[in-house]
């Protein structure tokens, strides 16, 4: 089977949406399957690399509209290849415009919403590809209700929920030992995170934060650090290797997700730290966040932002060290749960279901008031919207 992966941009470039296709599309590949990413080149300049079996195309990039690359080559690729199903990773409703054919099988992800402005520009884009797409897939059952209620999908009859499942081999445990009063962030610094709320919130704290990663919010949040006088007890970091990375899961005691948009589709930052066995603390999105961390499972879930409700969450687990290993436990066997080999072998029998000589396709979700399949413990029992 030839399948091709349409994606904003490819792994080595950080991102969520980068690290489920790098990992889907490898999975594929040793599978057995002939795949090809299609992704906007970092530079203006296009190339051509081959990487663990997975051909990527970076396709001339001319500048970005609303955070979406502009590209040329789409068409072009599709034509050359000759794909049996073409799989499309939103938002990037430029390339769905693009590379739209009538004649081959289209499975659309939606891996987050856009915030602010770009969300109503990118849903006006998305909303007529949709209506003409074999599969829509969704990453929780959340996102997927959250979907109708934006009228961004008007039925969930074509849905699938796939939840995404990682390896976590690039980060090695060292052996440090956890400082029972660190806390630790680790993502993007822009607004979306919600790191003003954290910041907020780390008055009323007796502990310290470290912040790892970089962004365009960098300058302002460390501003807000200075005005609150609280850079004895807040660290900024920047962005780290795995090595570096892998050392700061360790030592925290309480990993911090204090997102505040729909923007935060899955947190694998937040699942990184459960890997680790770190109890978490995220906020009630109608995203898969709640679907990886379960209050009083692996962590707690607050109001988003909300500083009051996230500070006094911060304050039981540092006060509670019984409360913060029952935490870390059920946090390390949670994100067992969410497997690539589970991930890689959905969207395999997905393909294969729309490839000619199959059977209609079916519906695969017929009730959107269906518990989560990820509500159990054990993932083996599917849901209707899961199936």
């Amino acid at each position: 089977m030839r399948i091709l992966q349409v994606a904003k941009y490819y792994s080595p470039s950080h991102g969520g949406m980068e690290r489920v296709v790098r990992e889907l599309s490898e999975g594929l590949a040793q599978a057995g399957e002939t795949v090809r990413v299609v992704a906007a080149s970092c530079g203006a300049s296009p190339s051509v690399s081959l990487n663990n079996g997975v051909v990527i195309h970076r396709l001339k990039t001319w500048g970005t509209f609303l955070s979406q690359p502009l590209i040329s080559g789409l068409e072009r690729e599709i034509e050359e290849f000759r794909p049996d199903v073409i799989h499309f990773h939103a938002p990037n409703p430029l390339a769905l415009e693009v590379g739209w054919s009538r004649k081959i099988p289209k499975v659309v992800t939606l891996h987050a919403e856009p915030d602010g402005l770009k969300k109503y520009v990118h849903h006006a884009l998305l909303r007529r590809r949709l209506r003409s797409a074999e599969r829509i897939i969704f990453s929780s059952d959340e996102m997927a209700r959250e979907s109708v209620r934006q009228n961004l999908v008007h039925d969930l009859t074509r849905a699938l929920v796939i939840p995404f499942g990682f390896r976590f081999n690039y980060l090695q445990a060292l052996g440090r030992e956890e400082e029972n009063d660190l806390l630790l962030f680790v993502g993007r610094l822009v607004k979306y995170k919600g790191l003003e709320t954290l910041i907020e919130a780390m008055k009323r704290v007796r502990g310290r934060l470290a912040i790892v990663g970089d962004g365009p919010s960098r300058k302002s949040l460390e501003m807000m650090v200075n005005r609150f006088g609280l850079e004895d007890r807040i660290r900024f970091l920047g962005a780290l290797p795995d090595s570096d990375l892998a050392e700061w899961y360790e030592a925290c005691a309480v990993y911090v997700q204090p997102s505040i948009s729909s923007a935060e589709a899955f947190g694998i930052s937040m699942m990184e730290a459960m890997h680790f066995g770190k109890p978490v603390i995220s906020t009630d999105l109608s995203t898969g966040v709640q679907s990886v961390n379960r209050h009083l499972v692996s962590g707690l879930v607050v109001k988003r932002a909300n500083s009051l409700a996230l500070s006094s969450a911060i304050n039981s687990l540092l006060r509670d060290s019984r409360l913060r290993h029952d935490l870390g436990q059920g946090a390390l066997a949670r994100v067992k749960l969410f497997t690539p080999e589970r991930m890689i072998q959905s969207h395999l029998d997905l393909y294969r279901s729309l490839l000619p000589m199959q059977d209609e396709p079916r519906a695969l979700a017929t009730d959107i008031r269906q518990e989560s399949l990820l509500a159990d413990a054990d993932l083996g029992r599917d849901s209707e919207l899961s199936r």
